[in-house]
């Protein structure tokens, strides 16, 4: 449930509704020691999701942990199914595809919230699976894009094809952003015809999203116009969509002019409409910590707080040897 409903801050934010020139302190600095300059293949030292792919229990312990799971399904409680499954990674894969054909609806949508949050491509089989539910195929969509690993990428494909006309526009968005996720330059010609015949306008995004997520020349060099823009609010969606769905290392070496950007935006909180206010750069400095730099200076989480000038500093310095790299 926590990964259904939680999203990381800079996209609940969601898009400013305004800026302004002036620049009050937002945070405190740091007083930690500037790091050195990093090496030229940066992007390299970001660590891959740490993912319990496999549960570092005996088996007599794992099949005891699968039956604990499947009573708590079964229980409908939610949290202890969430837990047991964390411990049990991708061993929780049996339990969750034999219950995602349970007859009782409520039993199949907690079996994806399950495999959301174990967020391992053979719990993820599970959702996959329920590609063909009619009461839950959108739930299940969205739950690929956090899970699916190159193994469903057939599946995602053929759900895409198969999707209705009249479906709600989020499943199509949710398929296109799992099939760039997993996909490659192969997938490119067929999201970029989509993207030709696609008039609505968030569908359209989507596959914009996607089509830079993958590497493709043309939607890349877009993606770059926008972290380059001038306006303060465009540059704050566009790191918004790079930390979110586009997530590609080498692009940072474009957020120069954000890093030096001392614009204060203002974006009103969805969940209790609080107007919140920060530097374009220190959007700049927490998208950059998010995605996996590594900074030597401690940066607070879940905000964008002053990183202090040590951070600001030690970014600008990632950014130029990114910069430098030759692309991979």
């Amino acid at each position: 449930m926590t990964r259904l409903l939680g999203f990381f801050a800079i996209g609940v934010l969601g898009a400013a509704c305004g800026s302004t020139e002036a620049a009050p302190p937002l945070g405190s600095g740091r007083t930690s020691s500037p790091s050195t300059d990093p090496p030229s293949n940066i992007c390299d030292r970001i660590a891959p999701p740490n993912r319990p792919l496999t549960s570092r229990v005996s088996p007599a312990r794992t099949a005891a942990l699968r039956q604990q799971l499947r009573d708590a399904i079964l229980a409908t409680d939610t949290l202890r199914a969430e837990n047991l499954a964390n411990q049990l990674g991708n061993d929780a894969a049996p339990v969750l595809t034999t219950l995602a054909a349970h007859p009782d609806v409520r039993i199949r949508e907690l079996v994806l919230e399950v495999a959301a949050e174990v967020d391992t491509p053979n719990a993820c089989s599970a959702a996959v699976q329920l590609f063909q539910d009619p009461e839950l195929r959108g739930m299940a969509y969205h739950v690929a894009t956090y899970c699916a690993g190159p193994e469903h990428l057939e599946p995602l494909l053929d759900a895409l094809d198969a999707i209705p006309p009249d479906s709600e526009a989020a499943w199509e968005q949710s398929l296109i952003k799992a099939i760039a996720q997993v996909g490659g330059a192969t997938q490119q010609p067929l999201l970029r015809r989509r993207f030709e015949q696609t008039r609505e306008e968030p569908t359209r995004h989507a596959l914009f999203l996607a089509l830079a997520h993958l590497g493709e020349p043309q939607a890349r060099t877009e993606f770059i116009n926008l972290l380059s823009a001038e306006g303060a609010n465009t540059r704050h969606g566009a790191m918004r969509m790079l930390l979110n769905d586009v997530a590609d290392c080498e692009l940072i070496a474009y957020l120069g002019p954000a890093l030096d950007d001392e614009r204060v935006i203002e974006v009103r909180a969805p969940s209790d409409n609080e107007v919140i206010r920060f530097r374009v750069r220190d959007v700049a400095v927490h998208t950059m910590h998010s995605m996996g730099l590594p900074f030597e200076t401690p940066i607070q989480e879940g905000g964008f707080d002053d990183p202090g000038p040590e951070a600001l500093e030690e970014a600008k310095r990632m950014v130029a040897a990114i910069r430098r790299q030759p692309r991979r």
